[in-house]
């Protein structure tokens, strides 16, 4: 055998070996590199936590270090080079947070958040933060490949759903809430105003009633976020009338339909509607865009309809109306 060709052929068997030795362990892990959590794997550490609308989303996040044994999944990280890892896994626990007054105005379990963690400046998408019909999420426990000079203070905690963006500090000491800020100081329960009900026109009687209360929300669940500078105004009101009596005549109330204003504006939506009492009674809950911090005055302005029960039409060609002006703020 001619000895060149042996040479040649040791080195390329050689250099095949060193090839299939170095597939077979795999790239070095870089930074930023992020890893699914084995089931098994125990992150314990600093503590932190994101309010949203529906609910809270709790974390733990594990000191820097070597990356455990058997904590990833099989040949996910065969080679870990340099660089170190901090673990994150978090919990979603709908309801949380949330007074049970104000549950159903900030329902948002159909729309997905998305959370990442902040090393040193750049973020790093881990996954969505729970599950929504139509959505995929890749678990809640992860590892974070970083820098060897990443220091704990340069690690947050991103949540971003619906365009509002959260952080916070995986100790949970700094936070910017942003949009979201007044999630994390709801009342729980509404403000009760005075509501001095009237018929209009002045010739009409009867006994109207109203009530009024609201609260004001960063989220409402039909139209999402307020604006910068803006918050929901949620007013609901209640108006009673049985009867209407003019000029000897009277006539049943059997509907009601709402027009009111706030501050001259109708309302963006209407959360709910619930006529009883064959139209005797009306309560409804609507939400308003308002300015943050500025007065708000809710004008109640609601048609009557009347079916004639005694002598002539007290209403003529007319209609009727409850009325009232009530303060909010």
């Amino acid at each position: 055998m001619n000895h060149q060709r042996l040479s040649t052929t040791l080195v390329t068997l050689l250099l095949v070996g060193v090839a299939a030795l170095v597939g077979a362990c795999g790239a070095p892990v870089e930074t930023g590199t992020v890893l699914a959590a084995r089931a098994t794997a125990e992150i314990r550490g600093s503590k932190s936590f994101v309010q949203l609308p529906q609910g809270r989303l709790t974390f733990e996040t594990s000191p820097i270090g070597e990356l455990p044994r058997g904590s990833v999944l099989e040949g996910a990280a065969s080679d870990t080079g340099d660089v170190r890892f901090v673990g994150v896994r978090w919990t979603y626990t709908p309801g949380a947070g949330v007074p049970t007054m104000l549950s159903g105005f900030l329902m948002a379990d159909r729309v997905p958040s998305e959370v990442a963690l902040i090393v040193d400046g750049t973020a790093h998408t881990l996954g969505q933060a729970y599950s929504v019909p139509g959505g995929t999420t890749n678990g809640t426990s992860f590892y974070v490949a970083v820098a060897d000079s990443t220091k704990e203070s340069g690690l947050a905690i991103e949540v971003t759903m619906a365009g509002a963006v959260q952080t916070v500090s995986v100790d949970g000491s700094r936070r910017d809430a942003g949009q979201a800020a007044a999630l994390y100081d709801l009342p729980h329960q509404s403000t009760d105003s005075r509501c001095a009900a009237r018929l209009e026109p002045a010739r009409l009687s009867g006994s109207a009633t109203c009530s009024v209360s609201s609260v004001l929300l960063p989220w409402v669940s039909a139209e999402g976020w307020a604006p910068d500078g803006h918050t929901w105004a949620i007013v609901d009101v209640t108006t009673e009338l049985d009867e209407i009596r003019s000029g000897g005549g009277s006539c049943r109330v059997v509907g009601q339909d709402d027009a009111s204003t706030l501050d001259g504006a109708s309302s963006d939506t209407v959360l709910a509607e619930d006529s009883r009492n064959t139209g005797t009674s009306l309560r409804t809950q609507l939400a308003f865009d308002a300015p943050e911090n500025a007065p708000m005055s809710f004008d109640l302005e609601r048609t009557v309809t009347c079916r004639r029960t005694d002598g002539p039409d007290p209403l003529g060609a007319g209609t009727a109306a409850i009325a009232a002006e009530t303060v909010l703020r």
